[in-house]
């Protein structure tokens, strides 16, 4: 088969090649037949892609299975499927392990920002191809309100309502809602993360998806910044099929 992939050196080089199809090896895998894949540019900075020597681009994938291990499966050739391969697997071609997915990091947060009936959640960065979509799942949830906070309301405010969020804030007039929000997700990182600490309330949640903030917790607890009641945290995705099946549900009834 042929996929495009990084090379050692230098790390900006791509090349097509022709490698082996994978096949199904062991209880639980699955060969997909990939008609679609998303490829994000921080995949060429993130030091997972380099562990090994040559890495296909793209794990989020769409397509038919072709091949599945053991006839017990729950899937069977010709389905049409979607998931999340891991980076060593991506490819024209991609082997999903569906039976060793992790417990779903979505369903741990969903069910640690909602210890009461009712939420104030703040999303930063809620224009951008990440926010958007955490503003409509956040939107989704009983009992959430949703505050989108965005670099300017002139251009996004009536977007961002559109998909659900309660209110629109310019990022320069967070002030007002010190001690406010329940559950804070932040995607945008540096300074605006650190203000976020004055905007979660005494036993919150404070969130961050921006790759850069990784050890945001432990950088922020040396400045001071850290509040003990908070529960702070930095997510990465994980693959998850609940997860998956969750938004499929979404997708499915047009919440999304």
């Amino acid at each position: 088969m042929q996929a495009i992939r990084v090379h050692p050196a230098p790390t900006t080089a791509m090349h097509l090649d022709n490698i082996p199809i994978p096949k199904p090896s062991q209880p639980g895998e699955l060969l997909v037949r990939v008609k679609a894949i998303t490829i994000v540019r921080d995949m060429l900075t993130w030091p997972e892609t380099y562990s090994h020597e040559y890495v296909t681009l793209g794990s989020d994938v769409a397509g038919t299975v072709a091949e599945v291990f053991s006839s017990d499966s729950k899937f069977k050739p010709s389905d049409q499927v979607f998931g999340m391969a891991d980076i060593d697997r991506a490819a024209i071609w991609a082997l999903f392990d569906h039976a060793r997915i992790p417990r779903p990091t979505m369903k741990g947060i969903k069910s640690r920002a909602t210890r009461k009936q009712e939420q104030r959640v703040l999303i930063t960065g809620a224009a951008g191809a990440v926010g958007v979509y955490l503003v409509q799942l956040a939107a989704a949830a009983a009992g959430v309100t949703v505050v989108a906070a965005t670099s300017s309301n002139a251009r996004n405010g009536e977007f961002l309502q559109c998909l659900g969020a309660c209110g629109v804030v310019e990022y320069g007039m967070l002030g007002c809602y010190r001690g406010t929000f329940d559950v804070i997700i932040d995607v945008v990182g540096g300074e605006l993360l650190v203000k976020c600490w004055d905007y979660v309330t005494e036993t919150g949640m404070l969130i961050s998806i921006d790759s850069a903030s990784f050890n945001f917790v432990e950088e922020h607890e040396k400045r001071g910044l850290r509040k003990s009641g908070v529960c702070a945290l930095f997510f990465i995705v994980k693959g998850s099929a609940d997860a998956l099946h969750y938004l499929a549900e979404l997708v499915g009834v047009g919440a999304v």
